[in-house]
């Protein structure tokens, strides 16, 4: 197995490399990916596994290019059209056109929820022929810590990008109407609206109460110090941050979404109608009964067996056995 990095500070190289895989890091232009392929993955029995629009497009141009007989996989894991951001008609088809143009020369589409497959077929991102997959994404049980059921609630906190699509405006509005002096929260993450949603907490005078930290040196490190966590977001394509949070055994609150709905039961007690700021407040009062906290954790004892690394790992290797066992393709 080999791993070309196109994007980001290729953090998670070193955990690859410890794991004897071949990483290929700082591979930012297309030229570039052309001579790592050349080189590297000549054989023709090679699965081509492309993770997000760049790579999917650096990886169908270069099979295009050499007219390669690779199989393509790639994943999709975001209720986004090809080119997110785009708003006009124009920009629309485009993205829609290149997202259909890829996946006919696909083998394979895995969607990491039902929820993003029913957009790609709502939205006819994927060519009509191309088979499409579902892989809930699985995690182990390295993160599981002791149960917090006894006392009030002392730290919640949630892990997000600050954009509008995590809703955290509405998380802080809701916090104003918690009256525990001794509260605090703290939310993880950074992005465009970090400015604003600083202005939002001096603002809404919860200063003392909320805290915003770009990063933790040690996320794992962080769930250790949660009572509870709560992700208001608007959409989502699966919510990893979800599965972390309940493998480290915190209570879990959550926006009704549809993929919340199929990870945690549309009967979850945890879940809050989206944008009811008196329905999420209601539950983290709710919260502060030990009691309902352990119902909240016992039901999420379950969820976990439906989400395991094993599981994860099992479904995809099998969509690679049927891929390369496939010879028909979209025609």
């Amino acid at each position: 197995m080999s791993v070309v990095s196109i994007k980001g500070n290729d953090e998670l190289a070193f955990k690859f490399r410890e794991e004897g895989i071949e990483v290929f890091s700082q591979i930012r232009s297309f030229f570039k990916f052309l001579i790592v392929f050349l080189k590297h993955f000549r054989n023709n029995s090679t699965i081509l596994h492309a993770h997000l629009p760049r790579a999917e497009l650096f990886v169908y141009f270069a099979v295009k290019i050499l007219n390669s007989k690779h199989k393509f996989v790639l994943s999709r894991h975001n209720q986004e059209v090809f080119l997110p951001g785009i708003d006009s008609k124009c920009g629309l088809f485009v993205s829609g056109f290149l997202s259909r143009s890829i996946t006919r020369r696909a083998n394979a589409v895995i969607a990491i929820s039902h929820e993003v497959e029913r957009f790609l077929k709502r939205n006819s991102e994927v060519y009509l022929c191309t088979p499409i997959y579902v892989v809930h994404y699985g995690i182990g049980s390295e993160l599981v810590t002791k149960n917090r059921t006894s006392g009030r609630l002392c730290k919640i906190g949630t892990v997000a990008r600050l954009v509008e699509q995590k809703n955290l405006s509405f998380l802080l509005e809701a916090l104003k109407n918690i009256n525990e002096p001794e509260l605090k929260v703290e939310i993880v993450g950074k992005g465009k609206l970090h400015d604003k949603l600083i202005k939002e907490i001096h603002d809404l005078k919860i200063e003392k109460m909320v805290t915003i930290v770009e990063g933790v040196p040690n996320i794992q490190a962080f769930y250790k110090t949660l009572d509870l966590f709560i992700l208001p977001s608007k959409y989502e394509g699966f919510g990893l941050v979800i599965l972390e949070a309940i493998n480290s055994n915190i209570p879990i609150l959550a926006a009704r979404i549809p993929i919340m709905e199929e990870i945690l039961g549309s009967d979850f007690e945890g879940l809050f109608k989206l944008d009811s700021i008196s329905g999420l407040v209601s539950l983290i009062e709710d919260c502060q009964d030990p009691n309902f906290r352990r119902i909240l954790l016992s039901r999420q004892k379950l969820v976990m067996k439906r989400f395991t690394l094993e599981r994860m790992i099992n479904n995809t290797n099998l969509i690679y056995e049927t891929t390369l066992n496939n010879r028909e393709g979209c025609q």
